[in-house]
């Protein structure tokens, strides 16, 4: 009788099968989430190809176009800058392949929300440029959150528009008449 005493009883192991099945659900959801991200960026990739090929041979939509973010910021001053920037580049030769990032964040401020970065370059006829798109989900849609260029070789650019800004005052002159 003392030996029953000390023999354990043996349990099922519920604690071991409860904690597998919590273990696989969390990273069931992980995952789910992380295949929701790669499919956001996949997605993006694509409309930012489209978006960009566009803005190089006919410049950025207007500034009340519903392809910007509710808050980007975006007004007619900043699209003409960056069309004139596209404009003094010469044309466009090749837009390499992007490399497209998504992230989610919360937070009680405006930069909440799901997002999608993507960075490629973009090579002119007399530099290239460093080009990058943020993208922000918006009512079931992406919407242009920022947009930044950056030239490679910033003298090659001042030449070039130098250059272009004296053939137009040549043209100008030739035009005028003479007495």
């Amino acid at each position: 009788m003392v030996v029953d005493e000390f023999v354990e009883k043996k349990r099922f192991p519920w604690f071991t099968v409860i904690g597998s099945l919590v273990f696989l659900g969390i990273l069931g959801s992980c995952t789910w989430f992380f295949v929701g991200l790669f499919q956001n960026a996949a997605e993006v990739q694509l409309l930012d190809d489209a978006f960009l090929a566009s803005a190089f041979d006919n410049g950025l939509p207007d500034a009340d176009s519903d392809i910007y973010a509710s808050n980007s910021g975006v007004n007619a001053e900043a699209i003409a800058s960056v069309n004139t920037m596209i404009d003094n580049m010469g044309g466009l030769r090749q837009l390499s392949d992007a490399g497209c990032t998504a992230t989610s964040s919360a937070s009680t401020n405006a930069g909440s929300g799901n997002f999608v970065a993507c960075a490629r370059t973009a090579f002119f006829s007399v530099t290239s440029a460093a080009v990058s798109t943020t993208w922000r989900r918006e009512n079931e849609a992406w919407k242009l959150f920022t947009l930044n260029f950056n030239i490679a070789d910033i003298g090659a650019y001042t030449d070039a528009v130098a250059e272009k800004a004296t053939s137009e005052a040549t043209e100008e002159e030739a035009e005028q008449p003479t007495e």
